[in-house]
């Protein structure tokens, strides 16, 4: 018996193929969703006033975000370690907040 398609893809592969309607996945594709989802995740973070936070150079993501799922587990969300990517230069105050 034939599984339907949605069983013999990722999930992932499925809706880009699928639901997007693209033919291939490539990289210039996955870079163009990561940076959306990038941008997502920034605005979800900037509406709700959650502090997104970048772990040290050669620290493990791992370990620098246990604590906040330790805390997310006991409380609501606080604040989101940031891992995707290089982090941004910090931009200059024009309000004289920061």
């Amino acid at each position: 018996m034939r599984q339907p398609a949605w069983r013999t893809y990722t999930p992932v592969v499925y809706w880009l193929r699928t639901v997007r309607g693209l033919p291939a996945i490539t990289k210039p594709v996955l870079t163009e969703r990561t940076r959306r989802y990038a941008g997502w995740v920034e605005a979800y973070a900037r509406h709700r006033q959650i502090p997104l936070r970048w772990a040290e150079k050669g620290m493990n993501k791992e370990e620098y975000v246990r604590p906040c799922l330790r805390l997310r587990l006991m409380h609501s969300v606080h604040s989101a370690p940031r891992c995707i990517g290089v982090p941004p230069k910090p931009e200059p105050a024009t309000d004289g907040t920061r």
